[in-house]
């Protein structure tokens, strides 16, 4: 994942009025993320086939005035429950969305990343002092992703 000792966690968390099947679908239909995910600028598959454990993607992204590309891996994959991604790049991590049935027609969503920026302590100052703006930018991510899937 790259510097642990660097990284910063940020979680957030949504309640979706729909059930989990419902809410993986939207989830892991990666060309609708940026619609949802607004500092995802676009994504491109750099593998064939469904989505699995070892798909890549290119994804471009924005969070205030910060720009990167990461590329990102699959290593957990596991509908309707899970989904985690090694995210490549400037900034390094791993970020983790879990879905937890509440009945037959609720779900719970937790996104959690775990982040690094480059330039050691440096980097995880940076990275802390930025953590409540990642926050608040997830959990926006997060709203709408809610909004999406109960439209």
């Amino acid at each position: 994942m790259g510097d642990v000792t660097n990284a910063v966690e940020v979680v957030t968390r949504v309640h979706v009025a729909r059930p989990r099947q419902a809410v993986w679908e939207v989830l892991a239909d990666v060309q609708r993320q940026p619609e949802w995910m607004r500092d995802a600028l676009s994504i491109e598959m750099l593998t064939e086939g469904p989505m699995r454990v070892g798909s890549k993607m290119k994804v471009p992204t924005q969070i205030g005035p910060f720009r990167t590309t990461d590329v990102m891996e699959v290593t957990v994959y596991d509908p309707p429950v899970r989904w985690t991604v090694v995210h490549r790049g400037a900034v390094t991590g791993e970020g983790t969305f879990t879905l937890t049935a509440l009945g037959d027609s609720a779900t719970d969503v937790e996104w959690r990343e775990r982040l690094a920026a480059p330039l050691g302590a440096l980097g995880r100052l940076g990275m802390t002092l930025f953590r409540p703006f990642l926050r608040r930018t997830f959990q926006a991510d997060l709203d709408r992703f809610r909004a999406l899937c109960e439209s």
